[in-house]
């Protein structure tokens, strides 16, 4: 079953597809045993260890690797041995512990024991080939006329400032926005100033009247004076999404003859435009979110069917663009303690995740920076 370099004490239990190994364990061992397939795994610790002294007796976690470290391993040279496993671990313990045992590891002679269920979820692809996001659950809905998409939008930005979470710019306009529409005008003035916002604030604000406009259409209290002022703001908003749109093909170099062959996928890019929204991709007492900027420099880069002149060397996603927004919210929750983590301790400083330590995600492994004020500034897989 296994190819191993040491021989080890192998217990199997038939009431239960549960295996215990113990002996002297070296770096390439653990990888054929629990490493390659990912196995979550029990480590016991010998007594008086480093380790055990850091950890207590034992950890329950997943042996995480770089890419490079992967790369050493499938070459199965038998000169590639280290003395230090990183193990990945949900268990309830400081965040700070477990990012040190993520990235900085144990000693491998420290390993009395090892106990596993060899068990590993298979990945999943669409008949075209591509990825399938795991573990997402796709509910059909379809709103009614009873659904009040403003009060429930007013609910949930004030249940967020009740339990002190942070809300981004884009939040707090378009709380303001629909307050002011469905109130015929009228906004309590604690709020403005809880939200950062005074009476010049608000009249020069495009994002404030749009949502204002909106509501009083959903409500069917526009005026005619309103709607026309409506027209002009989507359209206003329209324009500048496209202007961004521009900005990333020329970096991309893409000459004009391509983008007519390539007329669907810039039709697609150009439909969001229509439509998008910054939204909010992981919610913390930071929330991550993403905006136009970061949505395009993301798609035209990195989705397969919307990769544009020299972008088309960089690497691409395997999975379908609508599955795109599900991969990164994935992804994300992989390591939101240590995105909570950083925030706290270094609120002025971007969070990145590059080279070694890559987020490591359905086989795949994805380097991720975000900004200090929480927006995503990029993903992409690390090739």
């Amino acid at each position: 079953m296994f190819k191993l370099k040491n021989k080890y004490e192998i217990s199997y239990f038939n009431e239960i597809p549960l295996i215990d190994v113990g002996g002297t364990f070296i770096y390439s061992d653990l990888y054929e045993l629990i490493g390659k397939d990912k196995y979550m795994t029990t480590f016991i610790f010998k007594e008086g260890s480093e380790a055990s002294e850091r950890y207590g007796e034992s950890v329950t976690g997943v042996i995480y690797y770089s890419k490079e470290e992967l790369k050493e391993l499938d070459k199965l040279t038998d000169c590639y041995e280290k003395n230090e496993i990183k193990i990945d671990s949900p268990m309830d313990m400081e965040q700070k512990q477990r990012e040190e045992l993520k990235y900085g590891g144990i000693l491998v002679p420290d390993i009395e024991s090892i106990s596993f269920m060899p068990y590993k979820r298979p990945e999943e692809y669409h008949d075209s080939g591509e990825k399938i996001v795991p573990n997402v659950i796709y509910i059909p809905y379809e709103g009614n006329e009873n659904d009040d998409y403003d009060l429930l939008y007013q609910n949930l930005i004030v249940s967020k400032i009740n339990h002190g979470t942070e809300l981004i710019q884009y939040e707090k306009e378009k709380f303001i926005g629909i307050t002011l529409g469905v109130n015929n005008g009228r906004i309590d003035s604690r709020i403005l100033t809880h939200l950062g916002f005074d009476l010049e604030k608000v009249k020069s604000c495009m994002n404030i009247w749009y949502h204002l406009y909106l509501a009083k259409e959903r409500k069917n209290t526009i005026s005619e004076e309103e709607k026309k002022k409506l027209a002009d703001l989507k359209f206003i908003r329209f324009v500048d999404n496209l202007k961004k749109l521009n900005n990333e093909l020329i970096k991309s170099g893409v000459k004009s003859k391509e983008l007519s062959e390539k007329s669907q996928p810039l039709e697609t890019i150009i439909l969001e435009l229509t439509k998008f929204e910054p939204k909010i991709l992981l919610y913390g007492k930071k929330p991550i979110y993403w905006d136009i900027e970061s949505y395009l420099h993301i798609v035209v880069r990195h989705v397969k069917q919307l990769q544009f002149g020299n972008f088309k060397t960089k690497s691409s996603f395997p999975y379908k663009y609508k599955e795109l927004e599900a991969l990164i919210e994935q992804v994300l929750r992989k390591i939101e303690d240590e995105i909570e983590r950083h925030f706290d301790e270094r609120p002025g400083n971007d969070f990145k995740r590059v080279g070694k330590m890559s987020v490591s995600f359905n086989n795949d492994y994805y380097c991720v920076q975000i900004s200090q004020q929480g927006r995503l500034v990029n993903i992409y897989i690390n090739n």
